[in-house]
C-alpha cells in the first residue's frame, strides 16, 4: 500500500488571517523490538542474584525450547520437568536455585 500525503486546509471563522495549508502523513507504527532470549548455561546459573530474579524466566525458555522439539521421547520428558519444576517453586517446596540449576544441567549434559 502507498502511502499517500493529505492535505488539510484551514480556514478561520472569525476573520484572522489564512493559515498556509499543512500536510499529513499517514506512518505505521514501528513493531515492536523484542530481545533475544538469554544464552542458558551453566556459567549463567553461577550468578546467584540472576538466578533468583530471572529464575522463572530461565525454566519458561527452556520448556520453550524442549517444546520445539517435542516429538522426540527425550523432549517430551525434559519439558514435563520444565513444568513440574515451576509448579514445585511456586508451590514453596522446592528452592528455586536447586531447581534451576538441575535444569541448566539436565540442558546442558544432555540427560
Amino acid at each position: 500500500m502507498k502511502k499517500s500525503n493529505v492535505i488539510v486546509e484551514q480556514q478561520s471563522l472569525f476573520g484572522a488571517k489564512p493559515t498556509s495549508a499543512s500536510t499529513v502523513s499517514a506512518a505505521k507504527p514501528a513493531p515492536p523490538a523484542y530481545k533475544p532470549a538469554p544464552t542458558l548455561n551453566l556459567l549463567a546459573g553461577m550468578d546467584k542474584t540472576a538466578l533468583k530474579a530471572d529464575g522463572i524466566y530461565w525454566l519458561r525458555i527452556l520448556a520453550n525450547q524442549y517444546s520445539r522439539g517435542l516429538p522426540a521421547a527425550q523432549a517430551k520428558r525434559n519439558c514435563a520437568k520444565t513444568i513440574q519444576a515451576e509448579i514445585a517453586i511456586k508451590q514453596g517446596t522446592t528452592p528455586i536455585e536447586v531447581v534451576v540449576m538441575d535444569a541448566l544441567l539436565r540442558r546442558n549434559c544432555g540427560k
